[in-house]
């Protein structure tokens, strides 16, 4: 959630014990078109990063 206008930047770690594997594609299922990807690094070895929208006016 982001309660500013500007789009935010968040990093989301992936517990270590996760079977996720780095380079898996997550999609959102409320809204196809938005995937993220596991990337390696953070404090566990696996992230995502995501960018949350700005609300609207």
């Amino acid at each position: 959630m982001n309660n500013g206008f500007d789009i935010s930047s968040r990093k989301i770690f992936l517990i270590a014990e996760s079977s996720i594997q780095v380079g898996t594609v997550l999609t959102n299922l409320l809204d196809t078109s938005q995937t993220v990807t596991v990337i390696s690094g953070g404090l566990t070895g696996k992230q995502i990063d995501v960018n949350v929208e700005g609300k609207q006016v």
